[in-house]
């Protein structure tokens, strides 16, 4: 048997290799072995087959845009999503056009485009409401400075309230009012903003635009993209709006042969906290056709050429009030004028106010339950059912017969003058004299002086002030003002920045004495618009168009309200519109009918050779055509009308052999002709040119002379229009005129048979100087017309 080993011995050498021996059985799994070294990359081997697929892993981040694939089909319509929020309102669409008329008051249907037939207010369907007029002259109402009232009769007051007023409103066509303000001056109120209102237009006027911009229908216009200044603008065939940057004017007219209204504001600049600075001054004309008393409403009153009864016609003042109602048009844009929102009396409140002499309201009738606004007296705001007799009297204050009476021949003097004119020297008085009203009962179409209204301001305070005898002084034109720059320093100029206006003394601020030009350029300018081809003393209303001019005005407004005031002063009614029927209506049933004479104080520019060496003779004149008695019963040259010195040759009285102005009828011969002599040149008519001389109608006439051109006008009652019929050159002679002519109708001891008989009314005479050569200002060709449209006389047998 084998036995246990021994210890090993020392190594042996290396044996003989030995023969293979047999497989033994495998051996157990040996430990892991450690990692060994990274061998080389042998050849890849085949792939697999793909195995199960794994879980999914987390998303990766996006990878870059594809490129965009074709358009893919279109897909099922949705359902309607929710409403977006409102887009901005558009512009207003264009006005449809109009519909067809209705029936007028007679039944009838117009098929020839003219408006229906409707009722008038005497009653008279188709009538223009002349049938009942008191009056065919137009008469002006305003609300002015602080604001002081004037109605269309001459009724003086003021109305001290904050709040939105009808001023005027004529039937369902046209209405005015104003919103008062407090002015800077707090114990006294200011007109701010103003509205007219038609029966298709609502213009809003804000001292804050002055002449920039304008709101009709609630849609705001803007000057140089919506109208430009100086340019009427028609809103239909009734209607039309100018603007300027100092005032605006709304025309009206419902009949095309009768005469229009006319709103008209002025802004004129006093300071906070008024917008910028600016208030207005509002005038309101109305047409003589509207005077039956009937028709005109508001603070302005009735129009019936009675002041007597405007007090009736007011009251309770409440009435007027528009603020907080749907009837004003400042908060109002839709409010128009319609029969069902013209306030009226009742008959109760008619019965209690009937007949009151003096401010005054009945308690029974206060509070004007259709109109129902609210106005402040003071700094208590009050409501129209709450107003009491004692509040209306305090805010309604008559202004005394005296003052009114002052205020009337102050104006009058400064509108003879142009310009506010204190004698150099002459003391000033130490009660302020010259703060005087002067911006009272202004002329048609005279734009009131920034002088007259800073003057305006401290009227009240200081006429209650005035002893007297001052006040005789006053009323008597001895003094016109105590502070006034003088007539000759007020027109001196220079061009701003020269020496020539420290060596003047003229100055801009605190207050301007003097004129500035801005440049040399716009001084040239400003001198040809205002009658270039007269110097200063031929009129006064130059200096007035150069201060204008200097302060921006247009030139061509400029032009056109120096032409109005120079017209003014050189025009005189002889025969006036209103008054007596005698005074009025001329018979020419003697020689001379009725005398005027030159030498009345301040007529040198209308009769003197230097101021009048041009000149109008305008009149209507009817025949007598009784076949017994009248003007053709006896065949022979009849006088209508002579001017010249009222004595012969010889110094009787009577007329020269030389006549300088002679308008005769020749009824000699079977064909009636107008005869015309003038410095001794005589001229006929073709009897065809004048054929209603021998009708039983007014006829038109004008006589003219401009240079050595004469021309003679004539038109028939009812005629579109006044037609030059003649003319005729006076060669080498000569024209003459002095205060000691006389303008006689009938002529001056004209023998019986040469008397015209008849009537003759609306007779005016203007004299003025020698005139434009280039004609770009026309002078017998605008004023001739104007007389013509007034109409012939209303106080004449028919």
């Amino acid at each position: 048997p084998q036995g246990d080993d021994g210890p090993p011995g020392n190594p042996g050498g290396e044996g003989a290799e030995g023969p293979t021996g047999k497989v033994g059985y495998d051996g157990a799994n040996g430990l892991n072995g450690g990692t060994g070294l990274g061998g080389i990359w042998g050849d890849p081997g085949k792939h697999g087959k793909v195995g199960p697929r794994g879980p999914m892993g987390i998303q990766g981040p996006p990878g870059p845009k594809g490129a965009k694939g074709t358009d893919g089909g279109t897909g099922d319509r949705g359902g309607i999503g929710p409403g977006g929020s409102d887009g901005v309102k558009g512009d207003d669409g264009s006005a449809g056009g109009r519909g067809p008329y209705g029936k007028g008051c007679d039944g009838a249907t117009p098929q020839d485009g003219s408006k229906p037939k409707v009722i008038d207010a005497c009653g008279v369907c188709g009538g223009d409401e002349s049938e009942c007029a008191i009056t065919s002259v137009s008469k002006t109402a305003h609300a002015v400075g602080d604001p002081h009232y004037l109605t269309f009769d001459g009724k003086s007051f003021d109305y001290q309230l904050q709040g939105e007023f009808i001023l005027a409103r004529h039937m369902n066509d046209i209405e005015l009012q104003n919103l008062q303000v407090i002015c800077p001056n707090p114990s006294v109120r200011c007109n701010r903003d103003a509205a007219v209102v038609t029966k298709n237009f609502n213009l809003r006027f804000k001292s804050q635009w002055l002449g920039g911009r304008i709101s009709i229908n609630g849609r705001e216009l803007v000057v140089d993209k919506d109208y430009n200044y100086g340019v009427w603008n028609w809103l239909d065939s009734t209607t039309a709006y100018l603007m300027t940057s100092e005032h605006f004017e709304v025309y009206f007219n419902d009949n095309p042969l009768g005469d229009c209204a006319v709103a008209t504001g002025y802004w004129s600049h006093w300071g906070p906290p008024l917008p910028n600075g600016y208030y207005m001054h509002l005038y309101f004309r109305a047409p003589g056709r509207w005077s039956s008393g009937l028709s005109m409403t508001g603070l302005f009153a009735n129009f019936d050429n009675n002041a007597e009864d405007d007090w009736d016609a007011i009251a309770p003042s409440t009435m007027w009030w528009v603020k907080d109602t749907a009837s004003s048009a400042f908060s109002n844009d839709k409010y128009l004028l319609h029969w069902t929102n013209r306030i009226v009396k009742s008959k109760e409140q008619q019965k209690n106010t009937q007949g009151s002499a003096n401010i005054a309201i009945n308690s029974d009738t206060v509070g004007h339950k259709a109109v129902g606004g609210t106005a402040m007296l003071g700094a208590q705001e009050w409501d129209a059912t709450a107003w009491t007799d004692e509040m209306e009297k305090a805010a309604l204050k008559e202004v005394d017969p005296l003052t009114a009476k002052m205020r009337r021949k102050l104006f009058a003097k400064m509108a003879a003058e142009g310009v506010v004119e204190r004698k150099v020297g002459e003391a000033a008085p130490k009660t302020e004299l010259a703060h005087a009203e002067l911006d009272i009962m202004p002329y048609v179409g005279e734009r009131p002086s920034p002088m007259r209204i800073e003057q305006q301001m401290l009227f009240r305070k200081e006429w209650k002030v005035l002893d007297e005898k001052q006040r005789h002084m006053m009323l008597a034109g001895g003094v016109v003002s105590n502070t006034a720059t003088g007539f000759k320093h007020m027109c001196m100029s220079c061009v701003e920045g020269t020496e020539e206006c420290a060596e003047k003394k003229i100055v801009k601020t605190p207050k301007a004495d003097g004129i500035t030009w801005p440049t040399e350029a716009r001084k040239t300018a400003c001198e040809e618009a205002c009658f270039g081809w007269l110097k200063l003393p031929d009129s006064p209303s130059i200096c007035s168009c150069w201060i204008d001019c200097s302060l921006g005005v247009k030139l061509e407004l400029a032009t056109s309200n120096l032409l109005t005031n120079y017209m003014k002063q050189r025009r005189v009614l002889l025969t006036p519109d209103d008054g007596e029927a005698s005074e009025k209506c001329l018979n020419l049933d003697s020689s001379p009918a009725k005398v005027f004479r030159g030498d009345k104080p301040g007529a040198r520019m209308r009769w003197t050779q230097e101021f009048a060496p041009n000149f109008a003779i305008t009149f209507w004149w009817k025949p007598d055509m009784d076949a017994t008695s009248g003007t053709y019963f006896k065949p022979d040259r009849k006088v209508i009308l002579y001017k010249g010195l009222n004595q012969t040759d010889s110094g009787e009285y009577g007329m020269p052999s030389t006549k300088m102005v002679y308008i005769e009828i020749d009824a000699s011969t079977p064909t009636k002709q107008v005869v015309v002599t003038v410095a001794g040149v005589e001229a006929r008519v073709p009897a065809d040119k004048c054929q209603s001389i021998g009708e039983d109608v007014f006829t038109f006439f004008a006589v003219t002379k401009r240079d050595t051109q004469v021309t003679v006008w004539c038109g028939k009652s009812g005629a579109a229009e006044a037609a030059k019929v003649h003319s005729f050159q006076l060669d080498g002679a000569e024209y003459k005129t002095t205060i000691d002519d006389v303008i006689a109708v009938g002529g001056i001891k004209a023998p019986e048979d040469q008397y015209a008989k008849g009537w003759m009314g609306k007779l005016n005479y203007i004299g003025v100087n020698y005139w434009d050569k280039t004609d770009k200002v026309k002078l017998w060709d605008v004023q001739i017309p104007a007389r013509f449209t007034v109409g012939e006389p209303d106080a004449c047998p028919s």
